[in-house]
């Protein structure tokens, strides 16, 4: 597995702090890859009830326009992602 990094994080647990992650990989030019599962270390540790935990995180993101996106931009339903794996 890849070290943890900028775009590489590992939760052995789907819990709150989940969403801090999520939305700082959204709002991350280059995106990133959260392992769930997987230790600090790099090990799995595997994930019970995976179904459960997940209705019970909510994911919000205050982000504002892309850079050199203008409101106009994005309401005449122009597109410019940031993150191309998501998309």
């Amino acid at each position: 597995m890849d070290v943890e990094s900028n775009r590489v994080e590992y939760k052995s647990r789907l819990n709150e702090k989940l969403e801090r992650s999520v939305v700082a990989f959204l709002n991350y030019h280059e995106g990133g890859v959260i392992y769930i599962g997987v230790d600090n270390g790099g090990n799995a540790v595997g994930v019970d009830d995976v179904d459960n935990v997940q209705l019970k995180i909510t994911i919000t993101s205050y982000g504002g326009l892309v850079d050199g996106m203008t409101q106009e931009d994005f309401f005449s339903c122009y597109s410019k992602p940031r993150n191309r794996e998501l998309m």
